[in-house]
């Protein structure tokens, strides 16, 4: 008897469609987490780039700010190293000078840029960045 309901295949259809549906809510879960992932992923990368560009600018400023007093400094009367150390002493912000080469950083929501700009002198006084890098916050 039992044999013979083991034979009969009546009801294997309704396993079988159970069980695709099984396999189908498993891929679609799956899925669906996958595209969560990405979501959050693409909002943390368009945040790290929306706060380096917004840093970025604030460099640039800084920079602008620290090549018009390099200018100043060569065009007064005074030594040059002392004149410009005078002038850096005027800005808005923290700068360090130190071997032909002004370091400094700027700040957003806890992360930070720090550029170095070396003195080129040949010709007449010129910056140029030998560092330029971002130093994420830890979130």
């Amino acid at each position: 008897m039992i044999k013979r309901v083991l034979a009969s295949q009546k009801g294997a259809s309704s396993v079988l469609v159970i069980l695709l549906l099984l396999v189908l809510v498993v891929f679609g879960v799956a899925a669906l987490t996958t595209a969560l992932s990405g979501l959050r992923l693409g909002q943390k990368v368009s945040d790290w780039n929306e706060s380096y560009y917004r840093l970025e600018g604030q460099a640039a400023r800084c920079w602008a700010e620290i090549d018009a007093a390099v200018s100043r400094a060569a065009e007064s009367g005074e030594p040059f190293e002392q004149a410009l150390e005078n002038e850096l002493k005027q800005l808005n912000f923290e700068t360090t000078l130190k071997d032909n080469a002004i370091t400094y950083e700027v700040y957003s929501d806890g992360t930070r840029l720090h550029v170095t700009l070396a003195l080129d002198m040949e010709h007449s006084p010129r910056l140029c960045p030998t560092e330029w890098y971002q130093i994420q916050s830890k979130s």
